[in-house]
């Protein structure tokens, strides 16, 4: 897959996943991506759903924790709570399907691949979220060390505006995100024209 077949099928369902390294994308992000992909595999065209993890497809990205080999109460505590001292783990490619690497510049793309600024209708992310003291700079982390904040994702809508989306956001401090509905991600400049809503897993 490549950027450039985004604007031949944009994608109406936009799944998105990451840590800031292979470290930090746990196999619980990778999990939680497969599982959407299964429930929206049975209700969308293979054309309409893409998916951004990681570094990509094949490419070595994602952390597994390996277990004790024999009981040690401070090797099983490491494994337990994810101890890198404690515990080992592997980096390994993908096990479920990716299009792209989730990079500021694939998702950018896939927000504004459609012409008519209708689609994705649903983005859901799992990861990593940071708050910040201004609410329109909290942010999902993106692979490389890159990241996406609530301000820059408005940003994007704001310049796209057509449909209705969705966002599912399952990152700590998502409930930053619910700021979306403002123009720029700040309630100072009101509402956005285009109706937005989310789904968060915490407050901000």
């Amino acid at each position: 897959m490549s950027i450039a077949e985004l604007s031949e099928r944009p994608a109406r369902v936009l799944l998105i996943g990451s840590g800031y390294d292979a470290r930090s994308t746990e196999k619980q992000i990778e999990a939680d991506l497969g599982l959407a992909q299964d429930v929206l595999r049975s209700r969308l065209a293979s054309n309409e759903l893409w998916t951004l993890f990681a570094q990509g497809p094949d490419r070595p990205s994602v952390r597994v924790m390996d277990g004790p080999s024999d009981f040690d109460e401070r090797a099983l505590l490491g494994w337990l709570f994810g101890g890198d001292l404690l515990a080992g783990y592997r980096i390994i490619p993908p096990e479920i399907h990716v299009d792209l690497p989730a990079k500021r510049s694939t998702l950018e793309a896939a927000l504004t691949a459609d012409p008519e600024g209708r689609l994705p209708e649903l983005i859901y992310f799992a990861g990593h979220g940071e708050r910040r003291a201004r609410i329109d700079q909290s942010f999902f982390t993106l692979s490389g060390g890159e990241r996406m904040t609530v301000a820059e994702l408005a940003a994007l809508f704001d310049q796209a505006a057509g449909g209705p989306r969705l966002l599912v956001h399952s990152a700590c401090y998502s409930g930053a995100f619910a700021e979306i509905i403002f123009r720029r991600g700040d309630a100072s400049l009101g509402l956005s024209d285009s109706v937005r809503c989310g789904l968060f897993a915490s407050s901000a």
